[in-house]
């Protein structure tokens, strides 16, 4: 199974049907359910990626906001165990 997050083009409209969020962050993270399964993380700028399970998602948005970086900055290692 390919644990890596999809890269989505930015913005609101970004080519998913998405729930409403999960989480909505202080710093504006948002998480969401996307129709057909995973989740889209969004920045507060509206960078989003899509990942296959809510932790991942946890993991994208926490380390985003710890380090100050936008979602398009490849937090990969984020996924390592």
């Amino acid at each position: 199974m390919d644990l890596q997050p999809t890269r989505l083009s930015t913005g609101p409209s970004a080519g998913i049907e998405a729930g409403p969020p999960v989480i909505t962050t202080p710093a504006g993270s948002t998480i969401q359910p996307v129709e057909g399964g995973g989740y889209q993380v969004c920045d507060a700028a509206q960078h989003c990626l899509r990942t296959p399970t809510l932790w991942q998602a946890q993991q994208l948005v926490q380390w985003a906001e710890v380090h100050h970086q936008p979602l398009l900055n490849d937090p990969a290692h984020v996924m390592s165990p």
